[in-house]
């Protein structure tokens, strides 16, 4: 092991040097070098596979060398690692493939990145000739691909047909659990993953166990059953720390930070925010800016709104450097948040179009959804009524597309937005109407010049 660790270490640093030319900006190759770092956690559980082969574990090495690097750089970044790291490792193996997809499948889960990182992976398992891992390697590239969520669920029930493997059935459920919801509704997503959870636990995987439980939790939270949800959520944390497994039990912090907040309880959020934020400095900038968004959501509803705008601009700042665009649009709606309820309404209507911009493009009804709400509340602070009525309406009309009703714990804005429309409108009800069967992009474009 302790010459696995230090092959490990030469490995990353000679890739470092070699990719770092090809980075874009300064924060790039620092943000490239603290990913290194942070692989060892990963490399040190890897050491820890039941083969035993010292192999396996050096294949399982490469593969999260080169996740740092494209995490971190460009297209002509990845392609060096990726030439760097056939040179290192020789031809390509089952067990390496099966790692690169592991990687892959950390990488995308959750995130739903338009396909960045996904490339050439069903090739890659094709090269191998292994049915199992080009099954998985479908299902992997179709959460990635998701802007077609009909044509990605085709796709992943493609590859479950082929399926005569518990722990790919699994996996193929965490990820049906993560597109299944936007064409289903949320109950069809939470039983995805749950069948996930009881698979995975069948073989004793327990790192994607905490995975298909993290998303579970998170389904739990978004559909209002908080108790569920922080049980949940620690049972992630109890994994993760059991086995070191530093990003999930960063994320089960995150999301135990959240489900206290809108369970009314601030303190204790703001408590688990902070340890989330003490182990993001090794797990690279969007996790980072994923602490400090949910700091800043807590810090936002408990009117210390200075110590929001702070957490939140930082956040934008290092999602725009990643060019992660669900990042960026959630960052402008929670400053627009920020703005609106600190008394600037005209900054925080800004804030939200800015969002919306971006998700009239990429994003998912549920963040279409809070950016419209943000929008609104805007608007009814300015006497707009009507208007913010509409977007109320249509607001609504995303999540009943899922099969959620908006949780109490995040109804606060609404109720503020609604209270403040009814007092400039005289048919609130005719127009939260009309915005619920009218395209909110039409709705959006009528009150853009603000």
């Amino acid at each position: 092991s302790d010459e696995l660790q230090r092959r490990f270490v030469h490995w990353s640093a000679d890739l470092v040097r070699s990719v770092s030319g090809q980075l874009r900006y300064g924060v790039e190759q620092a943000e490239a070098l603290e990913l290194i770092d942070s692989e060892a956690v990963n490399l040190r559980y890897a050491l820890r596979a039941p083969s035993g082969e010292a192999s396996d574990a050096i294949d399982i090495a490469h593969a999260l060398v080169w996740s740092s690097a494209m995490r971190a750089g460009n297209d002509d970044s990845i392609r060096v690692a990726e030439e760097r790291l056939i040179e290192l490792g020789g031809p390509l193996t089952d067990r390496y493939v099966e790692a690169r997809l592991g990687v892959a499948l950390s990488d995308t889960v959750g995130e739903r990145r338009s396909g960045h990182g996904v490339e050439g992976l069903v090739e890659m398992a094709e090269a191998v000739g292994s049915t199992r891992l080009i099954a998985l390697a479908r299902g992997i590239e179709a959460l990635g691909r998701s802007e077609n969520l009909d044509e990605s669920l085709a796709m992943v029930h493609e590859a479950q047909a082929t399926s005569d493997d518990r722990w790919l059935d699994g996996v193929l459920h965490i990820i049906e659990a993560n597109l299944v919801g936007y064409v289903e509704g949320v109950g069809a997503a939470v039983a995805a993953a749950e069948a996930a959870v009881e698979d995975l636990e069948a073989v004793n995987d327990r790192w994607r166990t905490a995975t298909a439980l993290s998303i579970l939790g998170t389904l739990r939270q978004m559909s209002g059953d908080y108790e569920a949800a922080d049980r949940t959520q620690r049972q992630v944390l109890g994994i993760a720390d059991e086995m070191g497994l530093a990003y999930d039990g960063f994320l089960a912090r995150v999301q135990m930070a959240n489900t206290a907040s809108l369970r009314g309880d601030h303190e204790r959020a703001i408590q688990l925010a902070n340890e989330a934020l003490r182990t993001a400095g090794t797990l690279g900038g969007g996790a980072r800016a994923n602490g400090l968004n949910t700091l800043g959501r807590v810090s936002n509803a408990m009117g210390r709104f200075d110590d929001a705008r702070a957490a939140h601009t930082e956040a934008l700042r290092i999602y725009t450097g990643l060019d992660a665009f669900a990042g960026i649009a959630h960052s402008l709606d929670n400053l627009g948040l920020v703005s609106s309820r600190s008394g600037d309404p005209e900054a925080g209507a800004r804030r939200h179009l800015q969002a919306l911009e971006i998700n009239a493009e990429k994003g998912d009804p549920l963040s279409v959804a809070f950016s419209l709400e943000g929008f609104a509340l805007a608007l009814a602070m300015r006497d707009q009524g009507d208007d913010a009525a509409r977007l109320l309406g249509a607001a609504n009309a995303q999540r009943a597309g899922l099969g959620l009703e908006l949780p109490a714990g995040e109804r606060r804005y609404v109720d503020a937005a609604s209270g403040l429309a009814r007092e400039s409108t005289s048919d609130f009800e005719r127009s939260y109407d009309e915005g619920a069967e009218t395209d909110w992009r039409v709705l959006v474009a009528s009150v853009r010049e603000i």
